[in-house]
């Protein structure tokens, strides 16, 4: 049940909605990304009240969030730009909104928070624009992490002819992810 609707196929014309995305938050809470027809955004809810209240976290035309991660009080996402790249983005760090911790013509998927929250882990594959700036190929995954406050950027693992994907790393500090022949 998201913004108080059980089915939200049941009806297109009072649901225009679809949820991409859930991050458990502490307690009975957790936080979910909704795309809607010009607009997407992060909200709030309580699954062992489902009819409480749900709160906007962040919501703006033109932000189509993707993916989502929280641990503690820290949350990053996927969301799509105008030309199709996909970017990661972090909420807050000391003010309102949100600030973008990658950049460039490239598809960022699955953000993954470490356990002392000072790195971002997540997959990125490049993009090949054709004359009219179509996407005309995407390149294989590779793992990357960033720093929450974007001041380090390192390429954690490439493989020719692979994809590397949904990046996870362990208490101990062990990265674990998805390698997969990369096909075109």
């Amino acid at each position: 049940q998201f913004m108080k609707k059980t089915n939200p196929y049941a009806s297109a014309s009072t649901w225009t909605g679809l949820v991409v995305a859930v991050a458990p938050l502490a307690g009975q809470e957790m936080l979910y990304a909704a795309l809607f027809a010009e607009s997407g955004g992060i909200y709030r809810k309580n699954y062992e009240k489902p009819d409480a209240p749900e709160g906007m976290v962040l919501s703006e035309i033109g932000l189509f969030v993707h993916d989502i991660h929280a641990r503690g009080s820290q949350v990053v996402f996927a969301a799509d730009g105008i030309q199709g790249q996909r970017h990661i983005g972090m909420l807050g760090r000391d003010k309102p909104g949100y600030v973008y911790l990658t950049e460039g013509d490239t598809k960022d998927d699955r953000p993954f928070l470490s356990a002392d929250g000072r790195w971002v882990y997540y997959a990125s594959a490049g993009y090949a624009r054709a004359e009219s700036g179509a996407i005309s190929q995407m390149g294989p995954s590779g793992l990357l992490r960033v720093r929450t406050d974007g001041s380090d950027l390192e390429e954690l693992e490439a493989s020719d002819g692979f994809d590397c994907l949904r990046p996870k790393v362990a208490a101990d500090g062990s990265l674990y992810y998805i390698k997969r022949p990369y096909t075109q």
